[in-house]
């Protein structure tokens, strides 16, 4: 196993400064995450090594255990990879009654970040080709942006040409289960029931009656790739009975660093019982 350690951490250690390199020194915190893998993996290939010498120090129970939880992530990192790749929905769905955007960071200038670009121009592909579409822009404002991220995707939009009245914005949202929750809140107010009095009607005693307006939706998703499993997953546990998502492409350098982040919200998500 030293071999592999040692791999592991030259690989993290490296991808830790393109990372750096890759981004003008303005990582995330998330980023450091690899700089933690590559000190664990220098850690295991010296406990590897005290083994070798002396047993008695690290018997073998203890050095068989400590080698299982590194094995275990690989393997729960591996099946969370299979899962996120399988939520992607391939074939694209036709006339969708609303597709939710969901928001990214938002750059000092009020221009979409790389990621949200993506997201925003999937979007707008897919309005452009289904013109009933409903848009619902959802993200709020962090301390580090100038706007809400959904004003920022809307100015993207409209410049772009899309008509202001297919846009929805909603401006709650801190988190992925905040954007799902608080987009369908949106849209069953905005949807709503509408009240008819029909004369036959009133006059056989039923009184008004309602539209069917509450009938069941087509609902999108626009979020990155690897995020669009956990998007779907908790957009089914908020009541959403079918979700369509669609996955913008992740910049191949950021991709790993994104899917380790997202593979740990995953099972965050999982044990405070979010999907």
């Amino acid at each position: 196993m030293r071999g592999v350690y040692k791999i592991i951490a030259i690989f993290s250690f490296v991808y830790f400064l393109v990372l750096t390199m890759y981004t003008n020194f303005n990582i995330s915190v998330y980023s450091y995450i690899w700089l933690l893998i590559a000190i664990i993996s220098l850690a295991y290939m010296y406990l590897e090594k005290i083994h070798k010498k002396d047993k008695k120090r690290i018997p073998l129970y203890l050095y068989v255990g400590l080698n299982v939880v590194p094995i275990c992530g690989i393997l729960i990192f591996i099946i969370l990879q299979l899962l996120i790749f399988s939520a992607i929905d391939t074939k694209e769905v036709q006339d969708l009654d609303y597709v939710i955007v969901l928001g990214a960071r938002v750059r000092s200038n009020i221009e979409p970040s790389s990621a949200l670009k993506k997201r925003l121009d999937l979007a707008y592909e897919y309005a452009c080709n289904n013109p009933y579409t409903i848009l619902v822009l959802s993200g709020a404002k962090s301390k580090y942006e100038p706007v809400t991220e959904a004003e920022a995707m809307a100015k993207y939009l409209i410049d772009r040409g899309v008509e202001p009245s297919r846009l929805y914005l909603e401006i709650q949202s801190k988190s992925t289960k905040e954007n799902i929750i608080y987009s369908k809140a949106l849209i069953e107010y905005k949807v709503g029931s509408t009240a008819v009095i029909s004369r036959n009607v009133v006059e056989d005693g039923f009184g008004k009656v309602l539209l069917a307006e509450d009938k069941p939706k087509k609902i999108g998703i626009v979020t990155s790739d690897f995020h669009c499993f956990r998007a779907k997953a908790l957009a089914h546990k908020a009541g959403f009975n079918s979700v369509y998502t669609m996955g913008a492409i992740t910049d191949p350098i950021m991709y790993l660093n994104f899917s380790l982040r997202e593979s740990i919200a995953i099972l965050l998500e999982k044990f405070m019982g979010n999907i």
